[in-house]
């Protein structure tokens, strides 16, 4: 026996309908910035979370390091 071969169905572009309206020029260029700045953003998140930034050790738990270093001495 031997397999049937896969065949793809073939789809008239006259029947194919497009859904919503078409995107402005504005919402292109906010989408591609995002798009473009996303990788970096996931970067820079990851480097802080491993270097600990803002975070201080309290027994076992992290807690977020909201005291300033310097008290106010007024």
């Amino acid at each position: 026996m031997h397999a049937e071969r896969a065949t793809m169905p073939v789809v008239d572009s006259q029947s194919v309908e497009r859904a919503g309206a078409p995107m402005t020029t504005i919402q292109a260029v906010l989408f591609g910035v995002m798009l473009a700045l996303t990788p970096s953003l996931v970067l820079l998140a990851f480097l802080l979370w491993q270097e600990g930034i803002g975070l201080r050790e309290v027994g076992a738990d992290l807690e977020v390091d909201d005291h300033p270093p310097y008290p106010n001495t007024q």
